[in-house]
């Protein structure tokens, strides 16, 4: 999962760049954040969700434990990118530059956290 982090992050970085495609960069940021916290979870020994016979994180699921681990640093980072990531995904309006920007560091931040705490 964390090449799955490091390449959405490279993503991100590339659409927010141009200037143009600000969702997708919102939506890439959060991925990045969620399969890194997901390559976390599994490093710490946290067992992968059967969801109607399926493993992974929903995404609710996922933010309720980090926010639960004293650890973790960056769960309030995080409940930011799924906002951006939600209003990219499902609202008539766009993100804006700055929140890209925002979500951005975030993810980055997220990532580096992760590659140095496991």
């Amino acid at each position: 999962m964390i090449s799955k982090a490091s390449e959405n992050l490279e993503c991100a970085k590339m659409l927010g760049e141009n200037l143009t495609y600000f969702d997708a960069a919102a939506n890439r940021a959060y991925y990045a954040a969620y399969h890194a916290s997901w390559y976390y979870l599994a490093k710490i020994g946290r067992s992968v969700p059967d969801v109607r016979g399926k493993k992974y994180w929903p995404h609710d699921r996922i933010l309720e434990v980090l926010q639960d681990m004293e650890s973790v640093e960056f769960d309030n980072d995080f409940d930011v990118l799924q906002h951006h990531r939600i209003k990219a995904d499902y609202s008539p309006d766009n993100v804006k530059q700055s929140k890209v920007a925002e979500a951005l560091v975030y993810a980055e931040q997220i990532v580096e956290w992760v590659m140095n705490n496991v």
